[in-house]
């Protein structure tokens, strides 16, 4: 966390993106607008989107509405992703596994670097989702196991992403021959349609109507040979695990797939965390490659972005867990060669990553005094999935979401004088609002009528 929290001092590290800052407008709205929840969700299928959002309610309601407080959610899902990782690998495999765990999170690449300070809501954070239900289902506890299929039953609700991580972990059950424990598990997964028909409920949406076009998100196996060549492209493997260089970062690229392989391989020759992480790695491999969306693939010699890799981000704690496993059980071997030559490239890849967050710009608040959320994005959306009366009753104190609901009662305004000819010069902004927002949102509501 600490080295995440020292990333975000170098503004070209932070990811400044307006669907993420919806977010922030959405924690910042429900101070006033709780009841408003589920209706603010920014995607339908975005439950995650809510989920940042509540987890970002508290701190942006009593510290400074900075890019700063907003950021402790991302920083509080890698603190959260480092515990339970930590914990799992020493209680399965011993602390050796779980030193190299922390390490490679805190030598993380490059691309989850970045990833891991946006907080979209549907990609990192169900990773970090199935790494707590693999803890938790350490014991084979049956109430651990239904603690299990909540946590991934409130990822399916964050995002699909968690499906394939959801198959991976009942393929780790099954190797376990953990039978008995399915059933709990499976009742924890009820959580997810529970979720669905809230937001149904309270919001008249269904998660299941998505962005992709037709046909995008229905498996084809047809699609998996070109899929697959594409993640061994340089520009590729560079963004994935190297650096944004097309030399050294597609060198480092390519030696921590080299090191992933032998992990896996490795991992499955014997029963433990190493092999049921590999089965998880591996579900999220095969759906990738069935599915129609894909991760970008620019021009060589462009490398890919984290934006653009963001499926990725699900799979990199898995990947983790593989070779820390690995990596533990040959240290506890006694074989210290063949851990550090397992380990090597990835420390490489990450200490270089970091060294790159730690050069000039750094340290500069930039980044972090900015405002969270941004409001000109947000309003838009906000102003018909609020009330009317919502938005004509708050007396919020804030005087961003002051400028929100004038936008909203300024377009609400020109409607009605459209609707009944009325002529516009005789509107007049409420005296409790801030003129300039009203007007745009006037001027909005005559545009796009």
């Amino acid at each position: 966390m600490a080295l995440q929290g020292l990333a975000l001092l170098n503004p070209d590290v932070p990811i400044i993106d307006c669907e993420e800052r919806y977010n922030a407008g959405h924690a910042l709205a429900l101070a006033r607008h709780p009841a408003a929840l589920l209706r603010l969700q920014y995607r339908d299928f975005c439950g995650g989107c809510t989920l940042v959002s509540v987890l970002g309610a508290v701190p942006l309601a009593v510290l400074p509405p900075v890019f700063a407080t907003w950021k402790l959610v991302a920083l509080g899902f890698t603190g959260l992703l480092g515990g339970a990782g930590a914990v799992l690998l020493e209680r399965r495999s011993g602390w050796p596994a779980a030193v190299a765990f922390v390490g490679l999170l805190s030598l993380m690449p490059w691309n989850l670097l970045r990833l891991s300070l946006l907080s979209w809501g549907n990609h990192v954070e169900v990773g970090v989702m199935a790494v707590v239900a693999m803890a938790l289902l350490a014991s084979l506890e049956r109430r651990a196991a239904a603690g299990a299929g909540m946590v991934v039953g409130v990822g399916l609700w964050t995002g699909f992403s968690m499906a394939p991580l959801a198959v991976g972990l009942v393929l780790g059950l099954c190797l376990r021959r953990a039978w008995s424990v399915l059933p709990a598990f499976g009742f924890g997964l009820l959580v997810a349609p529970l979720l669905w028909f809230a937001q149904w409920w309270a919001a008249g949406t269904s998660a299941f109507g998505t962005i992709y076009v037709a046909g995008e998100s229905t498996p084809d196996l047809l699609r998996a040979p070109q899929k697959f060549l594409t993640l061994l492209r340089p520009q590729q493997v560079a963004g994935l695990f190297g650096l944004p260089d097309p030399s050294w970062g597609v060198v480092l690229g390519y030696g921590w797939i080299a090191s992933l392989l032998v992990g896996l391989c490795a991992a499955a020759r014997r029963p433990g965390i190493g092999r049921e992480a590999g089965a998880v790695v591996l579900a999220w491999l095969g759906a990738y490659l069935a599915v129609g969306f894909s991760l970008e693939v620019p021009p060589w010699p462009e490398i890919a972005s984290p934006p653009g890799l963001r499926y990725a981000a699900p799979v990199y704690p898995a990947v983790f867990l593989v070779l820390a496993a690995v990596a533990g059980r040959w240290w506890s071997e006694g074989r210290r060669a063949w851990t550090a030559a397992l380990l090597v490239v990835p420390f490489a890849s990450g200490l270089l990553a970091r060294a790159a967050t730690l050069t000039a710009p750094f340290p500069d608040t930039f980044a972090v005094r900015l405002r969270a959320a941004d409001l000109s994005y947000f309003r838009f959306q906000a102003s018909y999935l609020l009330r009317p009366l919502e938005h004509e009753t708050c007396g919020t104190s804030r005087v961003g979401l002051q400028g929100v609901h004038a936008y909203a009662e300024g377009r609400l305004a020109a409607g009605r004088a459209l609707d009944t000819r009325l002529d516009l010069a005789g509107l007049e902004p409420p005296a409790a609002r801030p003129p300039g927002p009203w007007a745009e949102g006037v001027g909005g509501q005559t545009i796009d009528t």
